[in-house]
């Protein structure tokens, strides 16, 4: 691949990374933001049964309680955003470091031409039609998926991140954004290279799986993901 074609493609696919990621990430701030903490579910009651010293001591404990857990959540989502800003900072750093060094050696080699691997046959729309799809379009995601689950799982089972934490609420988005970015580029590869078969049937019936495997449900998640942002209170 020319190195002006690996630079574009690795702009496209950070790109699509992070959008992906900032979408995840708003969802789980609403959803973290909008939890419904019963801060005093029997407020009236306790205050109307308040008869002695230590009625009034315990709705006073709960009121510090609460009090407490909201100042801990708005200090959570602050430092999550602003880690989350700095992370991609450092990736899209690091990116522009490797365009800028691409496209150097794009304009000393401009004739340069190297031989052409799978992610090269991917991008230039050459891929063998059953390559795009068992491999990029299903065997990948599915192995990324099991990986990542599985280290996870790992990470919170030795308790070396906990649920919610800051830790879990930024590997949360990255990796399901990463996965979905994978799965996206994989889904258009495959439409693109469906008639690098010899029988129109898997032609048709790759692309039949397309839209009704990744196209469908795409669009019902970005207005599922638009009504839960700007239109429905959780």
């Amino acid at each position: 691949m020319q190195p002006i074609k690996r630079a574009a493609f690795t702009l496209e696919i950070l790109s699509l990374w992070a959008i992906l990621t900032l979408l995840i990430s708003a969802v789980i701030i609403r959803v973290v933001y909008k939890l419904d903490i019963s801060i005093f579910p029997t407020l009236v009651d306790d205050i109307t049964n308040i008869t002695d010293a230590e009625s009034l001591q315990k709705l006073c404990v709960m009121m510090r309680e609460a009090t407490t857990r909201d100042k801990d959540l708005g200090w959570l989502l602050a430092t999550w955003g602003i880690s989350l800003v700095a992370l991609w900072s450092g990736i899209f750093g690091i990116a522009a470091i490797y365009l800028a060094r691409l496209l150097r050696h794009a304009e000393q080699n401009p004739a340069q031409q190297e031989s052409q691997g799978m992610l090269e046959q991917a991008i230039n729309k050459e891929l063998p039609l059953w390559m795009a799809f068992w491999i990029l379009y299903i065997a990948v995601p599915y192995i990324l998926t099991l990986l990542t689950q599985g280290l996870i799982w790992g990470l919170k089972h030795y308790h070396i991140i906990e649920t919610a934490q800051l830790a879990d609420l930024m590997i949360t988005p990255l990796t399901q954004g990463a996965i979905l970015t994978l799965w996206l580029w994989a889904a258009m590869v495959t439409w693109n290279c469906a008639s690098n078969t010899g029988h129109t049937v898997w032609k048709y019936s790759a692309r039949a799986i397309v839209i009704f495997h990744t196209v469908l449900p795409t669009i019902i998640s970005v207005g599922v993901l638009s009504y839960i942002l700007w239109i429905r209170s959780l």
